[in-house]
Parts: structure tokens; C-alpha cells; sequence
């Protein structure tokens, strides 16, 4: 399914073969939020695609097509991402939640246009899909210096639930090092008779539908 978000963009499900382009831009993302210590962190072009490695090593453990959501620029470069799925909130996995990964997965010179907003509904619609008729429970991190990621959180409906220290993957082998983020959680609660509208259409043309 291609939906039209912006004039000339486009988003869709991703593919093995964006692996590359999310890596960037979350390695944007990063720097953006954490210039300090990305600045100590050197991208060797093996290090680089270790981390597509990676990506693609999780990637394959979701189902691409009904789990995930690119936003991609006139220019065909990938200027946003998501990916959610089930997870547990207790060791006897018996109260399940919905996780969103990469929710300010939007590139810093793209914000601002509506691209985070788009996904954040995605998120909702994905778990209306799948909460089998009952409340489901959303759970978002974001980093704690994302003050646009936070108030477009607030204005969705999500909540507050705490702090997290997070270590990110390790980018640099050779020195050894991680960044260390401070992360905030926020949830929502998702009731199957919430509406979702979802724009759909060819690129230049903007149409709201209902995704049900």
C-alpha cells in the first residue's frame, strides 16, 4: 500500500534493500541528538556494514510488509522510519503491549512537516490490527533532549512513564565505545473504536480515509 503524506513523498513498507538508507539515517538521528559523543564515534565503512548487518539481522525477524513504514523524499532518500510489534511488560509474558522502535525516527532536516505524526498513527492503526478487540497499551521511547518527538507524544494522547539509560550499538570496534543515551517512555492506551485517518493517494494529491 502507498500512501501519499507530503506532495512527492511516498510511504510504504521497507525492504531488505533500505537497510543502507535506514542506517543513515538513524546515524543522522544520533548525531543530531547526541553531537557530543558522535563526535568521538568514526563510521568506518566496516563498522558501517556491520551495523546494516545488523539491521538486517533484525529486520528478518519482523514481517516487513505489515510491521514497518518508510517515508521517502522526492529524492527517493528514506527521511523516516518505524517499526512496531508485540512485546511483554512482565517476566511471566502474560501482559502484553505494543513497543514502537526508532519513534524519532525522522531525519532533523525533515522535521516539522507531519512525517512523525504519520507514523504515530501508523503505530496506532498497526495495533488496532492486531489487539483482538481489547485495550492495547503503546509504549514509546524517545530521547530525552527530543522536545519535538515529546510534544508531539503529549498532543497524541501518550503519557509519561519514566527514564531509561540506553547503550546503543557499538559503532566504532576499534575504540571501543558506545553512546549512552538518557531515554524517556511514554504509552497510550488504544481502544478499538478509535479513529485513525490515514492520507492515501498518488503523490500530489492528498485524501483522507479511513484504514480499516
Amino acid at each position: 500500500m502507498n500512501i501519499a503524506l507530503l506532495r512527492d513523498f511516498v510511504v510504504r513498507p521497507a525492504r531488505l534493500a533500505d537497510a543502507e538508507s535506514v542506517v543513515n539515517l538513524l546515524t543522522a538521528i544520533a548525531c543530531e541528538e547526541e553531537p557530543e559523543q558522535a563526535a568521538n564515534l568514526s563510521l568506518a565503512e566496516e563498522d558501517s556494514e556491520r551495523t546494516v548487518a545488523a539491521t538486517l539481522a533484525f529486520w528478518r525477524t519482523l514481517d516487513l510488509v505489515h510491521d514497518t513504514q518508510v517515508v521517502v523524499a522526492p529524492d527517493e532518500s528514506i527521511v523516516g522510519y518505524i517499526d512496531v510489534g508485540m512485546m511483554f511488560r512482565n517476566a511471566e509474558h502474560t501482559d502484553r503491549c505494543v513497543r514502537i522502535r526508532h519513534v524519532s525516527g525522522v531525519h532533523p532536516d525533515y522535521t516539522g512537516r507531519g512525517i512523525g505524526t504519520w507514523l504515530l498513527h501508523f503505530a496506532q492503526w498497526w495495533t488496532q490490527q492486531h489487539s483482538s478487540g481489547e485495550p492495547m497499551r503503546i509504549v514509546a521511547w524517545i530521547h530525552h533532549r527530543n522536545e519535538r518527538a515529546r510534544h508531539l507524544l503529549i498532543r497524541e494522547g501518550y503519557v509519561y512513564r519514566g527514564d531509561h539509560t540506553y547503550r546503543a550499538l557499538q559503532l566504532n570496534e576499534q575504540a571501543r565505545q558506545r553512546l549512552v543515551s538518557q531515554y524517556t517512555s511514554y504509552s497510550k492506551v488504544v481502544t478499538p473504536d478509535m479513529l485513525v485517518v490515514l492520507c492515501r493517494g498518488v503523490k500530489g494529491e492528498r485524501q483522507d480515509t479511513l484504514n480499516s
